[in-house]
């Protein structure tokens, strides 16, 4: 009977663990999504930001 509660302990503890496990990658894959939104909206600011250079030093460029 004993080696039936040790198996029970030893399968909830490593069901536990996996759980932990999962729920650490689930948090690691929703940072990464995260990340990559901040990162599409950083490039689309510096392209942004490079095409009002562009036009700006095209109009520098006809004015001389």
């Amino acid at each position: 009977m004993d080696s039936f509660k040790d198996k029970g302990a030893s399968a909830r503890h490593q069901s536990a663990s996996l759980r932990e496990r999962f729920l650490t990658l689930e948090r690691y894959v929703q940072m990464a999504g995260l990340d990559a939104d901040a990162a599409l909206k950083r490039s689309e600011r510096l392209r942004r930001a490079s095409s009002a250079l562009d036009e700006i030093l095209n109009t520098l460029l006809k004015v001389s």
